[in-house]
C-alpha cells in the first residue's frame, strides 16, 4: 500500500509479506503476523508497530520517529532514519 499524503493502518491481519510506504503521514501495524518481511517507509511522519511478528522488519525515513512495541522479527531489524528517534519496547 502506498500514498502520498495521509495514513495508512493495518490491523489483525495474516500476510505473506507487507510493505507500506507514505511521503507524509502515519503508519500504524497492530496484531499483524507475515510470513516474510515487513517493510515500512515515511518520508516524514510516524510509524507505530505492536503486536507484530515478521521474518525481517525494514524500516526507511527522513524525518520522524518509529516505535516498536512487542514487534518480533525472526531474522533482523534494519532502520534507516535521518532524524528522528527509534524506541522498542518488549521487541527482539
Amino acid at each position: 500500500m502506498e500514498a502520498s499524503t495521509g495514513n495508512l493502518s493495518i490491523k489483525n491481519t495474516s500476510v505473506e509479506t507487507l510493505s507500506l510506504s507514505v511521503s507524509t503521514g502515519i503508519i500504524t501495524v497492530d496484531q499483524v503476523v507475515s510470513k516474510g518481511d515487513i517493510t515500512v517507509t515515511v518520508s516524514t511522519g510516524f510509524a507505530t508497530l505492536s503486536n507484530t511478528k515478521c521474518q525481517s522488519l525494514i524500516t526507511k525515513g527522513n524525518t520522524g520517529s518509529l516505535s516498536l512495541q512487542q514487534v518480533i522479527a525472526t531474522e533482523k531489524f534494519s532502520f534507516e532514519r535521518t532524524t528522528g528517534d527509534v524506541t522498542f519496547d518488549r521487541s527482539d
